[in-house]
């Protein structure tokens, strides 16, 4: 299994996303219980855009492990970046995800994709509930910038944006882009 793992991440490296799947979806055939695999093959269908197929390697890798915290946290970050992608066919799952967390980022996303699918106001409550609990959080300060911008409220956006637009993040340099775009 190790060496179809290695295989898969060289494939992975090399930009072979569909190569990469194969060799690790082999390693874990020879390796049914490692929660290790489960979660790289659940990153492989997510490099191919296969999101279903994703969540529920990645799920089946924190039930492998027992809920290991490192898988949890995995499983968590693919619903993150997976809400800005296709808010709508994770939103069940990054509800319960949200339940009961301590993760701004989580809940950020959570927000995110209320929005998108058309609750604005269920969006600004989840970003809101992420700013109460890490009121420097630069992808919870910009989802409320844009939700605020998308609603007409681009008043009460542009200082928000100015205020990340000064960190040193991806959201900081998406806030400097919105910016110049309102500048327009």
């Amino acid at each position: 299994p190790e060496i179809w793992y290695l295989r898969g991440l060289h494939f992975r490296a090399r930009a072979d996303y569909i190569e990469s799947l194969d060799a690790i979806s082999q390693s874990v055939l020879l390796a049914p219980n490692n929660a290790g695999l489960y979660a790289e093959l659940g990153t492989a269908f997510g490099l191919i855009g296969d999101v279903e197929q994703a969540e529920y390697w990645l799920d089946y890798a924190v039930d492998a492990s027992a809920n290991t915290p490192e898988y949890q946290q995995i499983l968590e970050n693919f619903y993150i970046e997976t809400a800005y992608v296709s808010p709508s066919s994770i939103i069940e799952s990054l509800a319960e995800s949200a339940f009961n967390t301590e993760n701004a980022n989580l809940l950020a996303a959570y927000g995110w994709a209320l929005h998108s699918t058309g609750d604005s106001s269920g969006g600004l409550e989840q970003i809101n509930h992420a700013l109460e609990l890490d009121p420097q959080n630069a992808r919870a300060l910009l989802n409320q910038a844009r939700i605020l911008l998308e609603t007409d409220r681009e008043a009460e956006a542009i200082p928000i944006l100015e205020r990340v637009a000064q960190t040193y993040t991806p959201s900081g340099q998406e806030a400097q882009n919105l910016l110049a775009i309102l500048a327009q």
